[in-house]
């Protein structure tokens, strides 16, 4: 052949391009190699990604819905690709995008109740209230001077209130948009919540209060001041109703009683140098109201009993800031969030962590399904993930912003899920 030569095994080889040994095989010389990688022992092997089943390759035939999909009739599907793997960056998997706002969208809330109600709230000094089925607008909520940095939803979905950094905490009727009240007290509101059965509106202050009104009146219920010295970055009510738990930049958390705003117990990392050692971004609550968990700016997240103050342990292992914590209300679990791209899933019983899985950035927000075992996480990597708390397993990696992610919500049965990001975008995901 005049530009193809036969190899001992019958096989083609251009001439002159590479050489043949005596067993057909080919030789490489070093000016054939184009790229080199370097493999460690970490990598994994061909024979590492053939899965097995009773001591052998997993036939194809024996793939089936139970072996992909989670169970316990979970509604959002496993995204296909290896655990943890990123999203695309020009994929969007959202099914609804709400692009109204034109600055960054700070929060997001779901209304409860099974209405087709989202609201967020953003840099451009606007919340809005729309519908998650199709992004259709409900109302523009006006009244704000600086950015809205909160929004959350009564118990009932009737209220939904707004916090800005204009020291405004500003309530609407949900299904109209319908201003109720403008409450004002502290100097910038630094986040809101709602009482759990009541209609007590709770927030934290840049200038170290805590302030509680009634709504609809209008009424001041309570100012809580005096033991924190600093910004109030964290706070709500216990899951009972009975406590108000906050934090602040100068490392302390308080409990206090809201009937009459003192101090139930207090721990302060100025003061107990086994706790904090830098500001508190973080605060959770377990579902019995017992136990506190919070996280810092130190890497370290904290266990506190509610009632007394008394530190629990601390869960160390985050390289980075902890920028949010959650409890699990069927399992029991904690999950810590931090910037070091880390999300670690806690025993709280024995500071044990049951494992830890990644974003390719920094961890922003966290939160559990509401009955469920599902975990949801927030990232600068854009995406928002969704995964198996019992296991580690990511269950999807949800594409669809162009910024980093700053808040996420779920509605009450697990089916809707919306996302806010620095791109000026809210978007939903069924």
């Amino acid at each position: 052949m005049s530009e193809q030569q036969m190899n001992g095994n019958g096989a083609a080889s251009e001439e002159g391009l590479y050489e043949m040994d005596g067993e057909g095989g080919i030789v490489l010389r070093p000016e054939d190699i184009v790229e080199e990688y370097e493999f460690g022992p970490e990598d994994a092997r061909p024979e590492d990604l053939e899965p097995e089943r009773d001591g052998g390759p997993m036939a194809e035939e024996e793939v089936t819905e139970q072996d992909i999909l989670p169970d316990d009739g979970d509604d959002m599907m496993m995204d296909e690709g290896v655990n943890g793997a990123s999203a695309g960056a020009d994929r969007d998997d959202s099914s609804v995008q709400f692009v109204t706002h034109t600055d960054a969208v700070y929060a997001v809330a779901v209304a409860p109740g099974g209405q087709d109600l989202v609201a967020s709230a953003g840099g451009d000094d606007l919340a809005y209230l729309w519908r998650a089925s199709d992004g259709g607008l409900v109302a523009r909520l006006e009244g704000h001077d600086d950015s809205v940095v909160g929004v959350r939803f009564n118990h009932n979905g009737e209220f939904v209130a707004t916090a800005g950094m204009d020291g405004k905490v500003n309530a609407w009727r949900s299904a109209t948009g319908e201003l109720v009240n403008t409450l004002e007290g502290p100097e910038e509101v630094e986040w809101i919540d709602w009482h759990p059965r009541g209609n007590i509106i709770l927030a934290g202050g840049s200038d170290g209060t805590v302030w509680m009104w009634g709504v609809p009146t209008g009424l001041v219920m309570g100012v809580l001041s005096g033991a924190h010295v600093a910004a109030v970055t964290c706070g709500r009510f216990t899951p009972d109703g009975k406590n108000i738990v906050t934090a602040s930049e100068d490392r302390s958390v308080v409990m206090w009683n809201p009937k009459t705003s003192a101090v139930v117990a207090k721990v302060d990392g100025k003061e107990d140098s086994r706790f904090h050692t830098n500001t508190i971004v973080a605060l959770a609550c377990h579902p019995d109201s017992n136990v506190v968990a919070t996280g810092g700016v130190d890497h370290r997240a904290f266990l506190l009993q509610a009632r007394s103050g008394k530190i629990l342990g601390a869960l160390d292992g985050h390289a980075d800031s902890v920028e949010d914590v959650a409890f699990s209300d069927a399992l029991g679990y904690l999950a810590t969030a931090s910037l070091d791209t880390k999300v670690s899933v806690w025993d709280p019983a024995s500071l044990r962590v049951r494992f830890s899985c990644n974003h390719d950035a920094g961890v922003t927000k966290v939160l559990f399904q509401p009955g469920g075992h599902l975990l949801y996480t927030a990232s600068v990597d854009c995406t928002v993930r969704v995964w198996d708390s019992r296991s580690g397993q990511c269950v999807r990696a949800l594409a669809g912003h162009g910024e980093q992610v700053l808040s996420v919500a779920v509605s009450a049965d697990g089916r809707t899920l919306v996302s806010g990001s620095d791109d000026h975008r809210a978007l939903v995901f069924q």
